[in-house]
């Protein structure tokens, strides 16, 4: 594959990680904020999806922007 197609390949993960964390973030949100939501079993389960997404959408989000701003350190991965 060609480094432009990379970029892009890349540039899309990133964004696709950030709508994913802003899904995460609102659920989270709205568990928190409304009562009625913490009464039901399923509802406490998407909230624990919520939490480890939250933390994976982070967590790559974050090795992303470090590879970016530095990309030929020994923990490059690309």
């Amino acid at each position: 594959m060609a480094e432009t197609n990379m970029d892009l390949v890349r540039l899309l993960a990133v964004v696709a990680a950030a709508l994913s964390f802003v899904g995460s973030t609102f659920i989270l949100a709205s568990f928190i904020r409304f009562k009625d939501l913490r009464q039901s079993f399923m509802n406490k389960l998407v909230f624990m999806v919520a939490i480890a997404d939250f933390f994976a959408c982070l967590s790559y989000i974050s090795l992303s922007l470090s590879l970016y701003l530095h990309p030929y350190s020994s923990l490059s991965l690309w």
